[in-house]
């Protein structure tokens, strides 16, 4: 494939998808094939079932290289938050006189920062990114480069992959053809792309909700300072609506887009889904009751998240993405009010592609782009 496009693989809880593209005009991307294959998905993170993992993935390729009329060979894959792990540490650099900050300087304080990372037997370092430098006068800034300093400090990010997931994987990619294949952080990718400059170097949070497995993220400067992530989202929800409402899946996931959770509900008002045998009326109390019991049990963790990172404050923000919450209508304000913060709804440059359940491979494949043109933190 051409070396101007690059080749996302996203493995997300529900389906992994393959984007093809490269970075077009006005903030926007030129894509020429994007695809979803759903799997059996992941758990507490590890794989529910390596092999439809692999099934997926051929998939995808075969309907890739159809779309594209060319070879796959080589491919970044992202690494969910589930199988991450953050690790960030500090280093100082001190010169005998003033010196010009050179990119191989900041490549040392970021290798000395690495000697402080504790061993990870069961982990691999993927990616790192500067949470901040600063030289003599103590400013914070993320870019250091071309200025004259005695002293350098700075705090750098670490983040590993769990070794089993790379083992998989790689093994999988192998199978399927690809010769070649870089891991990359997905809740990195989308700090990076969902928030923009201004945002990142005051800090903020990330909360990524998906289909069974919710990321939450502390973002500081280019890097994360802590993730955490555990197995609950959007999937949750549907099977709590089919069990208790006696849906068929599908009828469940249908009933997701009728809902209102803003609304409070009468005791004979209903929603009313289509299915194979005509219209179906659900009384919209009961459901909505069942969807407000998980989210508040998601919000429970996510609060217990956000009070384990450090430096947070009340006017910290707080962004979602991903498609778990943000396709309930209501749903968003809900979770702001029971985490007592308000909560925005991060959305990307590219106008076609702002859904929060893109944002994910969006994400990396603006971060692979950075990569590929040299500009990659």
């Amino acid at each position: 494939m051409a070396n101007k496009f690059n080749v996302i693989i996203e493995i997300g809880s529900e389906k992994v998808s393959a984007i093809c593209g490269t970075n077009g005009v006005n903030n926007s991307f030129n894509i020429a094939s994007f695809d979803s294959v759903p799997y059996a998905g992941f758990l507490n993170g590890e794989f529910i079932d390596p092999i439809s993992l692999k099934f997926a993935i051929g998939e995808l390729v075969t309907r890739l290289e159809s779309a594209t009329k060319k070879p796959v060979n080589m491919c970044f894959v992202g690494v969910p938050s589930e199988f991450c792990l953050v690790d960030t540490q500090d280093a100082v650099l001190t010169f005998e006189k003033p010196t010009k900050i050179s990119s191989d300087i900041v490549q040392d304080i970021c290798k000395q920062a690495a000697y402080k990372c504790a061993s990870k037997k069961e982990y691999s370092l993927i990616n790192k990114a500067p949470i901040y430098f600063a030289c003599e006068d103590g400013r914070k800034i993320l870019n250091p480069e071309g200025r004259k300093a005695t002293k350098l400090a700075g705090e750098i990010s670490f983040i590993f992959a769990k070794t089993s997931f790379i083992k998989i994987v790689s093994n999988v990619l192998k199978d399927v053809g690809f010769n070649g294949f870089e891991f990359l952080s997905e809740p990195l990718a989308e700090s990076l792309y969902l928030l923009n400059y201004e945002t990142r170097e005051m800090g903020a949070i990330l909360i990524d909700c998906g289909y069974i497995t919710t990321g939450v993220m502390q973002v500081k400067g280019d890097g994360i300072q802590a993730l955490k992530a555990f197995s609950l989202g959007g999937g949750n929800i549907t099977a709590d609506l089919s069990e208790v409402l006696k849906l068929k899946f599908a009828e469940a996931e249908k009933l997701k887009t009728n809902m209102v959770l803003s609304l409070e509900p009468t005791e004979t008002e209903v929603y009313t889904i289509e299915t194979s045998s005509g219209a179906k009326p659900i009384k919209a109390k009961t459901a909505n009751e069942v969807v407000e019991k998980r989210i508040e049990q998601i919000a429970s963790f996510i609060t217990k998240c956000i009070n384990g990172f450090e430096n947070i404050s009340p006017q910290t923000p707080i962004y979602l993405t991903g498609g778990g919450i943000t396709k309930f209508k209501g749903a968003k304000d809900y979770l702001s009010k029971l985490i007592a913060r308000k909560i925005i709804v991060a959305k990307g440059s590219s106008l076609e592609y702002r859904e929060p359940d893109n944002a994910a491979a969006i994400s990396l494949l603006n971060f692979a782009i950075l990569i590929s043109e040299g500009r990659g933190v």
